[in-house]
């Protein structure tokens, strides 16, 4: 029953007040001209599919105003929410029922989510917003788990969906929970199994990191699903993340990201360093993205060989450094039997630097022969190695694995008469002296079939100044360069200059040298001598300007100023000026010395070619006997030249005595006339003093009688 009162108060009334499907009850409407105000205690909307359609809407205590001319009612919450389609929809706000049907506008509460929009539109069994800001809740009261703005809104109560489509195309949805944003264009809401779908074209939606630790990380994903129980975005068809320098291919495309934005590892995925060079490439890695800039990671990688072979290593550590460039450090060990090229074995830690195309091999190395004597060692060293052209670095102290002393090249045993190679090996004795060795790079010449070592420059061909030494596969080893005959001729010093070589097979040293030898004399014999050498009938002219010799005067006064000498040497047959340092008491070329056990010497007998004398130039080749003695008391030195049969020259050295003699009479009166204290020189930088005589033409016999058993 219903009354309308008319009063100073207006005219007012209490009851039911229908409208459409509504039915509004209050004890107080206030009637105006053109409206309707009231408090309802109880509001409802009844539910119809047609012809227009409603849901089913109730409310308490509700805000009413009905306009009738514009057809339109509207019903507002004061304290209580409106309950919309029978305890599904919360509703906080405002409705607009007419016969157009049912609009609203504020915030809704339905299954965990929050939406605000300032047009609902509700129909039957779903409703529509075209612009709507969507929420789902997180953890806690005021954590959410999922939320965007200005999206239009389609919910199907009866499919349990809900629809979103970005009104700007730009707009992006947030996972507070997981701390990632989301650039994006539709998802959908499966209602009841608590997941959002997010589908998109071409190379998908942008994901990225909120978390300040990973500095805006981003991926793409065109498929995704946000698990709303356990908070986890898991994306599909993932090509790739960028991360640092590196570009990471997830192996299955599949991206799963938990709270606080981590990323699940990715497994079996591929990592190319760097994203510019593209050098290197892991696979099967275990990867951990940590940020933008961070990552670390376990993975594969194949080492190619100048043959193309492959081999794998293991990298166990990969990761960025401070300069946010990836890294990677693995071991490798003897029994994986992992080699830089079938001539290299290698042992030790293999590093990895993007931004270099080549590895970092910090370990040891190993040659493979079988050459008899000398032992395969292992020789430590660190450096990046090119597979096609490996260059090991060779210093001038060279250790093994183990950090003891190595030798490259051919010894002389210090307290015995033996003579041998060795090649990144040991030495027989830690005393024994180097003839010659060589530092810089151990490379392996293919076309020769050796391995040599010597500086850069030396290695590829050019003629430069330097040590050289090598190992044939015939177990042949060579030395060029300044050499060091192993023995100790007092204040008689040896400038050797040439090569050396060792046969192994048959056990045998021989040398051509350019020997240098200086000492204290008479510096009239020098010039009889000269004169002697370079007057005599008929002359024999040295070939001067051959490699060896090139070669030679390379070590001594280097490069440019010995390409003028040879030219000069070509033009004239001798030098325009004779350079000081060339100058020595004799200068010797082409002194083919082989090193005899029996003797305990080197020896040679042939012909010799005397550069020059003193300051004298020569240039002359002469017969001659040269022998250089290994004695326990006193190393010897003895020299022969032999012009003609009636012209010749000898000269021995032990014990800090030299002794001279001649075919030449004026030659034997200059010594013979010399007073004593003027054939002596006093004992100078730890060398004894050095005293020359006239020496006995038996003494000269016996010697070159040496050379005939």
């Amino acid at each position: 029953k219903a009354t309308i009162k008319l009063s100073h108060d207006g005219l007012r009334g209490d009851g039911d007040l229908e409208y459409l499907t509504s039915v509004s009850k209050s004890d107080d409407f206030i009637f105006y001209p053109d409206s309707v105000n009231g408090i309802a205690q109880d509001f409802n909307i009844a539910k119809q599919q047609s012809p227009t359609e409603y849901p089913p809407v109730t409310g308490k205590d509700v805000r009413v105003h009905w306009e009738p001319k514009q057809d339109h009612f509207y019903a507002y919450k004061i304290e209580n929410p409106f309950d919309v389609y029978e305890g599904e929809v919360t509703h906080h706000g405002g409705l607009d029922l007419s016969p157009k049907g049912l609009d609203g506008f504020g915030n809704l509460d339905f299954a965990d989510s929050y939406m605000r929009s300032d047009r609902f539109n509700f129909k039957y069994r779903d409703f529509h917003a075209d612009s709507a800001d969507f929420k789902l809740k997180g953890t806690s009261e005021n954590a959410d788990a999922f939320k965007t703005k200005n999206v239009q809104m389609d919910i199907d109560l009866d499919e349990r969906k809900g629809r979103f489509k970005s009104n700007t195309g730009g707009d992006f949805v947030d996972f507070p929970v997981n701390q990632y944003i989301c650039y994006i264009d539709e998802f959908v809401w499966n209602i009841d199994a608590k997941d959002i779908d997010v589908v998109s074209e071409g190379e998908g939606s942008r994901y990225v990191s909120t978390n300040p630790k990973q500095d805006s990380l981003e991926w793409k994903s065109p498929l995704a699903k946000f698990d709303l129980n356990n908070f986890i975005i898991s994306a599909e068809k993932v090509d790739h993340i960028d991360v640092a320098d590196a570009i990471i291919y997830p192996d299955s495309g599949k991206v799963t990201i938990r709270q606080s934005a981590k990323m699940d590892p990715l497994e079996d995925s591929k990592i190319i360093a760097n994203r510019i060079t593209k050098f290197h490439t892991f696979y099967e890695s275990y990867i951990n993205v940590l940020g933008k800039y961070n990552y670390n990671a376990r993975g594969k990688y194949d080492y190619e060989d100048v043959t193309g072979a492959k081999q794998l290593i293991d990298f166990s550590t990969i990761g960025v450094d401070s300069a946010k460039q990836t890294f990677a450090v693995g071991q490798i060990t003897e029994e994986a039997a992992f080699t830089l090229s079938p001539n290299f074995d290698y042992k030790g830690k293999a590093k990895l630097f993007a931004s270099q195309e080549f590895l970092t091999y910090d370990g040891s190395t190993r040659i493979k022969h079988d050459c008899p004597g000398i032992t395969r060692d292992w020789l430590a060293f660190e450096a990046d190695i090119d597979p096609t052209n490996i260059y090991i670095p060779i210093p001038d102290d060279p250790k093994d694995a183990s950090g003891k002393p190595m030798s490259s090249g051919v010894v002389i045993s210090k307290d015995s008469t033996v003579v041998y190679p060795t090649f990144l090996s040991k030495k027989k004795g830690a005393k024994d002296i180097d003839i010659v060795a060589a530092s810089g790079y151990l490379h392996f010449d293919n076309e020769s079939q050796e391995y040599r070592i010597s500086n850069k420059e030396k290695l590829e061909g050019q003629v430069v100044g330097g040590n050289y030494v090598s190992l044939i596969n015939e177990c042949i080893a060579r030395g060029q360069g300044k050499l060091n005959m192993g023995m100790d001729f007092g204040q008689v010093e040896l400038t050797p200059l040439g090569t050396v070589e060792h046969n192994m097979n048959n056990d045998s040293t021989k040398f051509n040298l350019y020997l240098g030898v200086d000492f204290f004399f008479n510096d009239e014999c020098l010039r009889i001598m000269a004169d002697k050498v370079v007057n005599h009938f008929p002359p024999l002219d040295a070939v001067f300007y051959g490699t060896e010799y090139e070669k030679a005067l390379i070590e001594m006064i280097g490069k440019e100023q010995t390409t003028k000498l040879i030219q000069e040497l070509n033009l004239y047959g001798t030098f325009k000026k004779f350079p000081k340092e060339l100058q020595r008491t004799m200068f010797l070329s082409d002194v083919e010395l082989a090193w005899n056990p029996e003797t305990g010497s080197y020896r040679y007998k042939g012909f010799i070619g005397i550069s020059s004398v003193g300051k004298y130039q020569v240039n002359k080749m002469v017969y001659g006997l040269v022998e250089l003695k290994k004695k326990r008391n006193g190393d010897e030195l003895s020299i022969y030249f032999e012009p003609s049969d009636d012209s010749w020259f000898y000269f021995n050295y032990k014990r800090g005595m030299l002794g001279a003699f001649s075919s030449h009479d004026d030659f034997n009166a200059v010594i013979r006339d010399t007073k004593d204290d003027k054939r002596t020189k006093k004992a100078e930088k730890g060398k004894p003093k050095i005293t020359y005589v006239l020496s006995t033409a038996i003494q000269r016999r016996n010697f070159v009688r040496s050379f005939e058993d």
